[in-house]
């Protein structure tokens, strides 16, 4: 069965968005996970601070995704860079579960998009 172009299209348009619905999702999910601050005998500033501090996290997600809405090699580049210092600055390696949640998304959003940005180089020299 040979493909048709329309079938192609939606695996290039489903390739192209996949990281980066990963990547809000995966950002999303710290926030959510950034909802723990609240709660106990702290003062409300205090609270409002621990907030802050844990959403650091979701906005270097959100900034990388920015930079690298259009440059997937260098969304590749960043989002490994970034679950690389995850794996060794929050020590996911020590608990897989962790790993999974923190660590494991940010590796494949780097992937998906050296991926999309790889078969995009291959389809431009094959267009020739």
């Amino acid at each position: 069965m040979i493909a048709s172009s329309e079938d192609i299209e939606v695996k290039k348009t489903s390739l192209y968005w996949v990281p980066r619905g990963v990547a809000i999702l995966s950002a999303i999910l710290m926030i959510i996970l950034s909802l723990d601050s609240f709660g106990g005998d702290t003062p409300i500033l205090e609270q409002i601070l621990g907030f802050v501090i844990h959403l650091i996290p979701s906005f270097i997600i959100i900034i990388a995704l920015a930079l690298s809405w259009k440059n997937e090699l260098l969304g590749g580049i960043i989002f490994n860079a970034i679950a690389l210092f995850s794996f060794l600055f929050f020590r996911t390696y020590e608990d897989f579960v962790v790993f999974l949640i923190v660590t494991f998304p940010l590796l494949l959003i780097g992937e998906l998009f050296f991926y999309h940005w790889y078969r995009s180089s291959m389809d431009a020299v094959t267009d020739y």
